[in-house]
Order: structure tokens, then sequence, then C-alpha cells
């Protein structure tokens, strides 16, 4: 079983050990010379691949040499042109993998591919993105599920969290926050890992699904609570009046459902 994972980062890198446990063979990507150093003794077969947006680096048809892609490369959200780059970077990485055995294609999105419409969003609700980066998840997403020439599965996270990135920490120590009747949509990393996991060895293809913890308390009640919990000084949020700003809930019923998968980590 051979499986290419593009962006072998703070999410990439865990899961790629995953599948080495499973006795997968598994090529892994960073774009940091340095990082090569640090895959190979886990026994991930490395390969330096930049997407400028062009493929630079390794051989990219060795890396792709595998039934199954998982990319999880996330647009630059401080790029003024994000949108133009990272749909480039994807219309690249397509022409590659056409050349290549690969058939399966798992994309890691995200949830800002949804508006804030005041009301829990399901799979069927993404349009009208609010940020360059979730214009450019959308348009994605679109390319890879209508290519003939692979399976696509698109994974929605929402925010993630776990080791080395602790919720509490995010807002800790700021004053006067907005918007603190809005609810979180968080998901651990542990869950990502697993529930990309459970993807592959079902063959879950041509679906997209919302990953995000079953619980969405507020954010004035939530990060407060979570900076204590690690002994940092809380965030003070700033009052609000009556109007309570444009939100959303994130849906992760479908994934439970067809996954059959319990979430590990909560947040209440």
């Amino acid at each position: 079983m051979r499986i290419s994972i593009l962006g072998c980062g703070w999410l990439g890198f865990p899961l790629a050990e995953r599948f080495v446990s499973e006795d997968y063979r598994v090529h892994g990507s960073t774009v940091t010379k340095d990082k090569i150093a640090l895959l190979e003794p886990s026994g991930i077969i490395p390969f330096w691949i930049t997407l400028k947006p062009e493929a630079t680096g390794d051989d990219m048809q060795a890396f792709l040499n595998s039934e199954t892609l998982i990319v999880n490369i996330p647009p630059g959200r401080s790029r003024d042109d994000v949108y133009a780059f990272h749909t480039a970077q994807i219309r690249n990485l397509i022409e590659h993998i056409e050349k290549s055995p690969v058939n399966f294609v798992v994309f890691v999105s995200s949830t800002s591919v949804y508006p804030k419409t005041n009301k829990v969003v399901t799979e069927n609700d993404a349009g009208n993105p609010e940020s360059d980066s979730g214009k450019a998840l959308l348009e994605v997403e679109q390319m890879l599920m209508n290519n003939t020439h692979f399976d696509a599965t698109i994974v929605r996270f929402g925010g993630l969290f776990g080791p080395e990135r602790p919720s509490g920490r995010f807002l800790a120590g700021r004053k006067e926050v907005p918007n603190g009747s809005v609810p979180v949509n968080l998901v651990h990393r542990d869950d990502c890992i697993e529930i990309l996991v459970e993807i592959i060895k079902q063959d879950v293809r041509n679906e997209i699904f919302n990953a995000c913890c079953d619980d969405h308390p507020l954010r004035k009640d939530f990060y407060p609570e979570a900076a204590a919990k690690l002994g940092l000084e809380p965030p003070v949020f700033r009052y609000e009046e009556q109007s309570v700003p444009a939100s959303k809930i994130i849906s992760s019923e479908k994934l439970k459902k067809q996954l059959g998968y319990t979430f590990k980590h909560s947040l209440l």
C-alpha cells in the first residue's frame, strides 16, 4: 500500500507517521530541506517539493508513485494574490497527478468555504466565502472533484488545535477582543489524523465532509477558560450590545454517520 502526503508539517508529519505504523509505504514532502533529516528516521521516504506555483525540487513523478495522494498545503493567507496563487498551485499539481499512478486524492480544506449565515451549515451550504483563501479553497475543491482522471474526497476542517497549539494560547492576554458571542468551530489534530486514516481505510471516495468538534461554545466562554487552564492570562472580550456578529456552526453529522466516527476530543 503506497500513499503520498504533500505537506508534512504540523498535521502532515504525524499523519505520515501514522500511516507508516499501518505498514503503508509513505512518501512525504516538505518545503524545507532541513526537515528531510526529520522525516527519514520515522520511516517516511522524504521529498523536497515546493509549488511556486510550478513544482520545484525533487522528482514530482517519483513522489507521486502511489495509489493515493493526500494534499495538505493550505493557501498562504498573508499573500495578496492568495486566490490566484493557490489555484495555480493546484492546477499545476493536477497536471502531474494525471501523469501518475494516483487514482485517489484526499484534499485537506477548511470551513472558511462557508459564509456566516447565523445557522448550522452542512456540506451543501458552501458558497460565497468571505475571505480570498476561502474562495481559493472552494475553487480548488471543484477542480479536484470535477477531474475525471482520479477520484477525490474533500475534508473541511475547522480551526486546528492540539500539541504545540493549545487553544488556550490563541487569544491569551488580549484585550477588547471582538465577537465574543460567536460560537467556535475547532477540531483537534488527533481527530484530523484519525478521520483522514478512516477515509483511506474505508476507501470513501467522491465525498465532501465537515470535521469539527461536536461542541460549539461561545468565544467569550471558551477562550478565557482555556487560557486559565494553561495558567495564562485570559482574554477580555469587548462588551457587545444587542447586535450579535454574524457566525456559523459547522455540522459534522454526515462524517459521523457515514464513517461511523466518534470524535475523541471535546471542547466542554
